[in-house]
């Protein structure tokens, strides 16, 4: 039972806040019965007032009410060490290593004879691994620092190191408490792949500089000795199909043949990111922009779809591992005020969501 000071503390506290129809403890836990009213705003207030206090509320609709919990804070120390340095440091050279296999492919030497002004192995090593890894911390620091503008406490990124092709399996960030309300939960989801998109494409302008246009008979010739392929992914996200398509058009002669060059392949790393992380499906970012949107309900609706997506898309392993995580807790805990509505601009701003799955969608060629 919390002692009466601070109960009577916290009471005052809501009280001052919300309209409230009845109170009581329910195991130690404060409990508001609040009437209707405009509740973003003041349960903002009462958040930032509990959160110095140690204690932080929840806003639920249980069927025809609106109720308002206060539990204590659990405070998690996210500082880490030297883990997210190390990782860092690991990653940096998982991925140049892959970088310079790609770099020392017969593909490459290819490319290097077709245009001698290519990076050499160890340049395109570097390259890559800046190319990979600034898609990656993008990402990541967008989610920081969106996180850190609405005062919620985050870690510094940790690096995943992975084997080759690509070198790393991405990264995350852990954050100490929920969201504090819909709009919140929107805009820390939706930051991660609009910076990473933006990253890709940054990427994908170097791709276009360090192409190359070939003659028609050296195209023909290529393709029909196995050396290249029209394309390096039969089914590529509609947004480096757009991309190769500038690449032809600023060629100097727009109806001869472009060689593409091989880094092309971390842009398509960057749509990979961006697209498994933007589809709706349980914690992904996706998830949390459509838990935001749609609710309890919606998201688990989108979930399923979502999933279903990812299986036909290819991406079947992943989908496996996140319903097999997602088995024991398939509800997303939303965020801490699930009774405020969604922005009207935030949800102008699916706009862009819609636009980045759009142009990032792709199908493993594998499967057909």
């Amino acid at each position: 039972m919390l002692p009466s000071p601070i109960l009577r503390e916290i009471r005052d506290a809501v009280m001052s806040e919300f309209p409230v129809r009845e109170f009581f403890v329910e195991q130690s836990v404060p409990v508001f019965v609040i009437e209707p009213c405009d509740t973003k705003q003041r349960f903002l207030r009462l958040y930032n007032r509990l959160y110095v206090r140690g204690y932080m509320p929840t806003l639920r609709r249980e069927g025809e009410r609106i109720v308002l919990r206060v539990y204590p804070r659990i405070i998690r120390d996210l500082r880490g060490g030297n883990l997210p340095l190390i990782l860092l440091l690991i990653t940096i050279g998982t991925v140049a290593l892959s970088g310079y296999i790609l770099g020392s492919s017969p593909s490459m030497i290819l490319f290097r004879i077709i245009n001698p002004a290519h990076p050499s192995p160890f340049l395109f090593a570097l390259i890559y691994t800046a190319s990979v890894l600034s898609i990656i911390a993008f990402h990541e620091l967008s989610h920081y620092s969106v996180s850190r503008y609405h005062g919620i406490t985050v870690s510094k990124p940790h690096f995943i190191p992975g084997p080759p092709p690509i070198g790393t399996f991405g990264a995350i960030i852990f954050q100490t408490e929920p969201a504090v309300n819909r709009d919140q939960l929107f805009d820390i989801g939706l930051s991660g792949p609009v910076g990473g998109f933006i990253a890709t494409i940054g990427v994908a302008i170097i791709v276009v500089a360090l192409s190359a246009t070939v003659t028609p008979l050296t195209a023909q010739t290529l393709v029909l000795s196995g050396a290249a392929a029209a394309s390096y992914f039969p089914n590529e996200p509609l947004l480096l199909i757009l991309i190769t398509d500038i690449v032809r058009s600023l060629a100097a002669s727009p109806n001869q043949p472009v060689f593409i060059s091989p880094l092309h392949f971390a842009a398509w790393i960057g749509c990979v990111i961006t697209f498994l992380n933007i589809l709706p499906v349980w914690q992904l970012d996706g998830g949390h922009v459509i838990r935001a949107v749609a609710g309890s309900r919606g998201h688990r609706i989108a979930s399923i779809a979502g999933l279903i997506v990812m299986v036909v898309a290819g991406f079947w392993l992943m989908a496996l591992i996140i319903f097999l995580l997602s088995y024991r807790r398939p509800e997303h805990p939303g965020p801490l005020d699930d009774v405020s509505p969604l922005s009207k601009s935030r949800k102008a701003l699916l706009a862009v969501y819609a636009l980045m799955l759009t142009l990032c969608f792709l199908v493993l060629h594998t499967w057909f």
